[in-house]
């Protein structure tokens, strides 16, 4: 892996986040794993609202948890976002 290559991180997509449970929500994402010293977070919120990608992976330092690395489609974000709202509907009927 070269410096700077965090690729390795995307060990989850869209689909996957989005059928884990929420483990919390934040301001605008929900965190959805916790490695203890990785976080991985899937927004709830689009690129319209300042988001630069659909999952976020934040590490754990001694100050605090910091953004390590964004990822993710936002295409895919739309589909699963799209396909929630289907199903709600269908669970009113």
């Amino acid at each position: 892996m070269s410096n700077g290559d965090f690729s390795v991180l995307e060990c989850f997509d869209v689909q996957e986040l989005s059928v884990m449970e929420t483990i919390c929500e934040g301001q605008d994402s929900d965190l959805k794993a916790d490695f203890g010293v990785l976080r991985y977070w899937l927004s709830r919120v689009g690129p319209e609202d300042g988001q630069n990608y659909p999952i976020t992976v934040e590490v754990r330092l001694l100050q605090g948890w910091r953004t390590l690395y964004e990822y993710g489609s936002w295409e895919d974000w739309e589909e699963q976002k799209e396909e929630e709202e289907e199903i709600a509907v269908d669970d009113t009927d």
